[in-house]
């Protein structure tokens, strides 16, 4: 508490010299207009500024966005194409669906696989043949969402147990 009071008695101390140095900025800052308000009457130019009364200039402000008066529902962004939307192409297009592929991929195998290696298999028996940059996700997708695989650990997976 003692700590406290002599903190506060200091900072009370610290106030007449900060109200100096102020004061001293201040006529600094006057000094300053009264030299410009000067160098304007000397070239010719009128001055609409008054030496006691210095203007401090605002940061203009951007013109606001005309909008209609009447109100519109929120506009939903664009929908992006995902892994899932994906993933329903290609198994609507009338070739294997993506789960069969991984389910062929994981039948000759003991071990779980990891998606890259889940995705190399499908690759290498050149099964898919959708237009999709984004298989790996797609696989990614399919394996989360399907019972029929099973997550042993993080990023790996085997076919489930019946």
């Amino acid at each position: 508490m003692a700590n406290d009071i002599y903190k506060s008695i200091r900072a009370l101390l610290e106030i007449p010299k900060t109200v100096q140095k102020l004061e001293r900025q201040q006529q600094e800052i006057e000094r300053r207009i009264n030299d410009l308000i000067k160098t304007v009457s000397d070239s010719g130019m009128k001055s609409t500024a008054e030496p006691s009364v210095p203007k401090v200039a605002m940061p203009a402000s951007k013109p606001r966005k005309k909008t209609s008066k009447r109100k519109t529902a929120k506009r939903r962004a664009p929908k992006r194409k995902t892994a899932k939307r994906a993933v329903k192409r290609a198994s609507a297009a009338g070739g294997p669906s993506i789960g069969d592929m991984i389910e062929s991929v994981l039948k000759g195998k003991r071990k779980p696989l990891t998606i890259t290696e889940i995705h190399a298999g499908i690759v290498e028996r050149k099964v898919y043949t959708g237009k999709s940059q984004n298989l790996k996700k797609m696989i990614s997708v399919v394996l989360n969402r399907k019972a029929m695989f099973e997550r042993t650990a993080p990023g790996k997976f085997r076919l489930a147990k019946k």
